[in-house]
């Protein structure tokens, strides 16, 4: 079976060659591989050419700079198989991911397959395994997974983690949702995919198997940096999802989700710098996100954590001094917890 993949990649020079030698390397052989160039300044561009110049499954797109939307947009356009996967630049796979993602397909046609993926940071690996049984879902059981695929059980814990790679999805259906997205979202263009997708599935094939995706976490990228525009992402995601048709259909979930984004606009806000002024200040910017305050209101109480209760309740009372205050008091209790654990380190040596 024939599939394609869709590379998306962004000055990522240094880990291209890791990320493209593993797909060439696949044990299942039949697949595109369509890399998107989203107007790169580095050696991203030669090194993808290198690529199509060797191996005829390669298909290059440079293109001047748009984001990461219309980078997946322009390489769901160019696909030419029934079913997509998504590989950022950055990271890699195991020889056996495709093989086991399209197994499934094999004996039940369905909408989505999705597998378990590693969080890679410092040269350490995490396996993640899915957080419901694996096998294939149709549409009696869907609805289990619907109710609780944002949010499951906890604030934190997302059912099935919202990222477009390990998953495998039909094109068709992926491209009707990119021509409703904004080009300008650059915060949560995955979720902004995945959620009204998921929701118009009918069956789904959950694969737990050790041959997995390799998401790579790395200084300076996409998720792991300071952001002094975060306020106006939010802005730009919140309106686009308030205004999506599929909204009611998890208006609850939603609420979880954008506590986590409040909990990631602190630890943003106060990041501009150390002087209290200047963080009071990048504080109160949170309330110019539109309803978002609404949205943690309609959380119950006993749903949020010690630790989230702890850091939002006072932004939900609009008391960001005793914001700051608790996300110093954070940082100090953190200080002083890796302290003690060195010393014990180094006793026992």
């Amino acid at each position: 079976m024939r599939i394609s993949i869709i590379v998306a990649a962004y000055n990522v020079a240094p880990y291209l060659d890791k990320c493209l030698k593993s797909i060439q390397e696949q044990t299942h052989k039949d697949f595109e591989v369509i890399v998107v160039d989203d107007g790169s300044t580095d050696d991203t561009p030669l090194i993808c050419d290198k690529y199509a110049q060797n191996d005829i499954r390669f298909t290059i797109i440079h293109k001047k700079n748009e984001g990461l939307v219309c980078a997946r947009r322009d390489g769901v356009k160019k696909a030419t198989s029934e079913y997509v996967y998504f590989v950022d630049g950055d990271d890699w796979l195991y020889p056996g991911v495709v093989a086991e993602l399209i197994s499934p397909l094999k004996s039940n046609g369905c909408d989505m397959v999705i597998g378990n993926y590693s969080y890679w940071i410092n040269g350490r690996k995490s396996l993640v395994h899915l957080n419901y049984m694996p096998g294939f879902y149709d549409t009696k059981r869907m609805q289990n997974l619907k109710d609780t695929f944002i949010s499951k059980g906890k604030i934190f814990t997302f059912g099935l983690n919202p990222a477009l790679w390990c998953k495998l999805f039909k094109k068709d259906n992926v491209e009707k949702i990119y021509d409703l997205i904004p080009s300008d979202i650059t915060l949560g263009e995955d979720f902004a995919l995945f959620v009204p997708y998921f929701l118009e599935c009918r069956s789904v094939a959950l694969v737990d198997s050790e041959q997995v995706y390799c998401y790579q976490i790395r200084n300076g990228s996409i998720t792991n940096s300071y952001d002094p525009n975060l306020i106006v992402k939010v802005k730009k995601l919140k309106s686009y999802i308030d205004s999506a048709k599929w909204k009611t259909q998890v208006d609850n979930q939603l609420n979880d989700y954008w506590a986590m984004i409040a909990s990631r606009l602190i630890d943003n806000q106060m990041s501009v710098n150390s002087k209290k002024k200047n963080q009071i200040q990048a504080l109160l910017k949170i309330y110019e996100v539109e309803g978002l305050i609404d949205s943690l209101k309609k959380i119950p109480t006993n749903r949020y954590s010690p630790y989230l209760r702890f850091r939002l309740m006072p932004l939900i009372r609009k008391d960001v001094a005793q914001v700051r205050i608790r996300v110093l008091l954070e940082k100090k209790i953190l200080q002083i917890t890796k302290s003690m654990k060195s010393r014990i380190w180094r006793s026992k040596e």
